[in-house]
């Protein structure tokens, strides 16, 4: 064998050897996108609880202070109302 047909194998064989690991981290780069998509549609979703959350406790807290204030019954049932619903 001539050192020009090991050079040509040699680099045929690398070449190969690289279009292979290219290929293998294209694949890799989508399943890791397909995983990103997901966890941020899980994400968004807290998000949107949470911020649910928030806005009830802080209902309460001007019911809370509403009742404090006027001592008025009907800010007595809407906290327990909100605070039933904020714990279910």
């Amino acid at each position: 064998m001539r050192v020009a047909t090991k050079v040509a194998t040699g680099s045929g064989l690398l070449a190969a050897v690289l279009i292979g690991v290219l290929g293998y981290f294209v694949l890799l780069v989508r399943q890791l996108v397909v995983a990103n998509q997901e966890l941020t549609a899980v994400h968004f979703r807290v998000t949107t609880v949470a911020l649910d959350l928030l806005h009830q406790v802080d209902q309460i807290e001007v019911n809370a202070r509403k009742f404090y204030v006027t001592r008025d019954a009907a800010y007595a049932d809407r906290v327990a109302r909100a605070r039933d619903d904020f714990a279910a």
